[in-house]
């Protein structure tokens, strides 16, 4: 498993520089080596339609629980196979799709890249390394829907989309070590073994609000639903991929993947069923309203996870069952959709339905891939579209929530979908031409056909289920956290409520379209759409955040090292004056001087070192300063002999002597001494007899403690047989305090970095 997906990895590193080899054909053989993965997933079936699971393990950081592990059940065995069949299909696409765009070469690995991550998380068999993937998925993202970096609006989607999501990866990451505090394992069957420890944690409630907080924020919902509507600035190909079938999707995985944990907990159940409901009413709505075909699908995909998330909230064994089968029903007819967008934008030159009108003779396989696949979207037989709605409608009735409520809103968001479905075949493909130009012809066969496969699978899936996929299914409705019984994928049922329902979500969804101009109108009327105040709010906390990083970048960040220095030591004095005086050790008696041991010299000493810190604070000349510094260098120096330490002396005296010649030999480089003003004098004065004051006090609590022999005997006892050494400075600094030795060598490295690259540097190559 682990060559395996080391190997996608290994070959998203390659593919942009073999596709600069041959553009024309490398999209095919990278479309081979994904199918090779798909195929090596196809392997494992057998054993997963058996109940077997497969679970490999290997080493990473062993001293702290965590471990790199791969577990393949039915559940991440089918989103496995859905994300690498997807991308067969779209690295196909794409190849056709991108040609001729700049950095081209690029988005293929990136693409791949993305695809590696996302089967990385959904393989993942440890919260940790999962949440590794969960970030490779939000940086790989960011690159694609920014990957037309020269567009401004790209790029702030792409940053939006990675502030959100990545925002959202580290509360999903607390909510992760949370649950592997209460559950004691970082293994996921560990902690679904430990469910009753996890339920009795009193971190319970965090960690759910904590886990479904991240979820929602990668799949979208409200109020975090904006990023995806704008991500679609992203080439088609990554919007077919990314946000239909995949990454927003990720989301969805988790709370599936951890529902055997918190299934039946009240706040799980509530959360997802409300926020889920919202969503999917909100989405389906605005959806209707868009005239940008991705920017409609875009807020359908939104409001059909909020159905996954609200199957979930109820909890049943239909509803999850339903769930599962509609995650498959969705990703091939938005897939399908997407890539259809593209077609129509990449020949035609535009997205706006109010644009396109009568290509269904212009581009006949187009049409036919999105009439199969708006079928499937409507719920119409024998589409898989209709099995998955029936199965909601049935869960939806025999909820034990309330779930009047649920049935309602599920069927006004099927009948926007159904209106949606008309609304694009019917003006796109049957309304008379009007703006389609004579040159306007059918795609390539690389982009019609992954849409028309796409849309043929939803029609295959649901005529024979038995010989496709309803087995893999009901495994990973099981996987979900309750024992599936046998799932009824049959199109037929007679007639029952939910066919009834099936059939009122047609005629009413009919009626909304035949009845569009007035539900724009009404929708124009309102003052402010609720699905905008989250989008507003972002802006808004956006540009406060840019204004305060402003203000502080002048008042502290300014560049100037004097002010860096002085409020490090003003945090300092703050917080141990702080620790001193709530500690009661600014209250304690000092040292009983005896008067009589101070010579008259070190007296003089003193007086001639802070004479000269205060001359200094008047200085107009760099010479001056820099015989000021000498002067209470050479003092400090001279003091270190008045209390036996020769050696610590030495080295002051060398220390500054060198300073000095140093200083004297690049004084006619340096740039003109600025003259701090008043205020910026007595700041710098005040800070340093602060500073000077709270280290007298701690050195005088220091030297009343008792001395403490411990921590030196045990170095002259271990240096020799544990650090090989008879020098024990040496020792300590080498072995004992090797990590803060290697932190001091790194930042000396850094520095003579930054030297070499200030002595190359040629001033006269820019402007200032």
């Amino acid at each position: 498993m682990l060559y395996a997906l080391l190997s996608v990895f290994l070959l998203a590193l390659i593919a942009p520089f073999i596709y600069r080899l041959s553009s024309m054909k490398v999209p095919q053989f990278l479309a081979v080596c994904t199918a090779g993965i798909v195929g090596y997933f196809l392997s494992y079936l057998p054993e997963i339609d058996k109940g077997f699971t497969r679970t490999f393990q290997y080493p990473w950081a062993d001293s702290l629980g965590v471990s790199l592990s791969f577990y393949v059940d039915g559940l991440s065995l089918f989103f496995a196979l859905l994300i690498s069949f997807f991308g067969v299909l779209i690295i196909l696409y794409a190849g056709n799709y991108m040609k001729g765009m700049e950095h081209a070469n690029r988005f293929f690995g990136y693409l791949i890249l993305f695809m590696g991550s996302m089967l990385g998380l959904v393989l993942s068999g440890n919260v940790i390394s999962m949440f590794v993937f969960w970030e490779l998925t939000s940086f790989s993202s960011y690159l694609l829907i920014g990957f037309k970096n020269k567009d401004e609006k790209s790029r702030e989607a792409a940053r939006q989309s990675i502030l959100v999501t990545g925002g959202g990866g580290l509360v999903l990451l607390a909510g992760l070590v949370l649950m592997g505090i209460a559950g004691g394992s970082y293994d996921i069957q560990e902690l679904i073994s430990n469910t009753e420890m996890i339920r009795q944690h009193p971190y319970l409630s965090a960690t759910i609000v904590l886990i479904l907080i991240g979820a929602f924020t990668k799949s979208a919902q409200f109020p975090f639903h904006f990023w995806l509507p704008n991500a679609m600035q992203a080439p088609t190909p990554v919007s077919a991929y990314l946000h239909s079938a995949t990454m927003v999707k990720a989301g969805v995985f988790i709370v599936f993947r951890f529902n055997p944990i918190f299934s039946g907990i009240e706040l799980w159940q509530i959360i997802l069923a409300s926020v889920g409901g919202f969503t999917m009413v909100m989405g389906a709505i605005v959806a209707f309203k868009a005239d940008d075909l991705k920017r409609i699908l875009a807020f359908t995909t939104i409001s059909a996870l909020g159905i996954f998330f609200m199957m979930i909230g109820i909890g049943s064994e239909a509803a999850l069952q339903a769930a599962i089968v509609y995650v498959l029903a969705h990703a091939l007819y938005k897939g399908a959709l997407f890539l259809a967008a593209g077609t129509l934008d990449h020949e035609c030159g535009t997205r706006k339905i109010s644009e396109l009108s009568g290509f269904r003779k212009k581009m006949p396989r187009t049409a036919a891939a999105t009439i199969l696949s708006c079928l499937s979207m409507m719920g119409i037989i024998p589409f898989l579209g209709f099995t998955g709605k029936e199965l909601l409608y049935d869960a939806a009735l025999h909820s034990d929530t309330p779930y009047f409520v649920l049935i309602i809103s599920l069927v006004l968001a099927s009948v926007f979908f159904t209106a949606i479905a008309i609304k694009i075949v019917y003006q796109i493909f049957f309304v008379k031409a009007e703006n389609a130009g004579p040159t306007v012809t059918e795609a390539s066969w690389f982009m019609f056909a992954p849409p028309l496969v796409l849309g043929l699978l939803g029609f295959l899936f649901s005529v024979l289920p038995n010989l496709s996929i309803q087995a893999l299914l009901e495994i990973t409705a099981g996987n979900m956290g309750i024992s599936s019984g046998e799932l009824d994928m049959s199109l037929w049922h007679g007639f029952n409520t939910v066919l009834l329902l099936s059939l009122a979500t047609i005629i009413l969804g009919i009626i909304l379209y035949r009845g569009r101009y007035v539900f724009e109108k009404i929708y124009s009327k309102l003052p402010f759409p609720l699905s905008a105040i989250p989008e507003k709010l972002y802006d808004g906390s956006l540009a406060a955040l840019t204004s305060f990083s402003l203000f502080q970048t002048r008042a502290v960040q300014n560049g100037f090292l004097r002010n860096y220095i002085s409020m490090f030591i003003a945090v300092f004095c703050f917080l141990s004056i702080y620790y001193l005086f709530s500690s009661g050790y600014l209250f304690r008696s000092a040292i009983d001087f005896k008067w009589d041991d101070i010579k008259i010299y070190e007296i003089l000493v003193l007086i001639l070192v802070a004479i000269t810190v205060v001359f200094l604070f008047f200085a107009k000349s760099r010479l001056t300063v820099i015989a000021s510094i000498g002067i209470i260098g050479y003092g400090i120096a001279l003091s270190y002999t008045f209390f036996s330490a020769p050696d610590v002396a030495i080295t002051q005296f060398l220390a500054e002597t060198l300073g000095l010649i140093l200083l004297a030999v690049i004084l006619p480089k340096l740039p003109r001494l600025h003259i701090a003003n008043q205020g910026s004098k007595i700041k710098y004065f005040l800070v340093s007899l602060t500073f000077g004051v709270v280290m007298v006090i701690i050195t005088l609590i220091v030297m009343s403690e008792p001395g403490r022999d411990g921590l030196k005997e045990y170095f002259v006892l271990n240096s020799l047989p544990l650090g090989k050494g008879e020098n024990i400075v040496n020792v300590i600094l080498v072995d004992f305090r090797a990590m803060d030795t290697l932190g001091e060598i790194s930042v000396l490295v850094i520095t003579m970095l930054g030297i070499i690259s200030l002595l190359k540097l040629k001033p006269e190559k820019f402007e200032l």
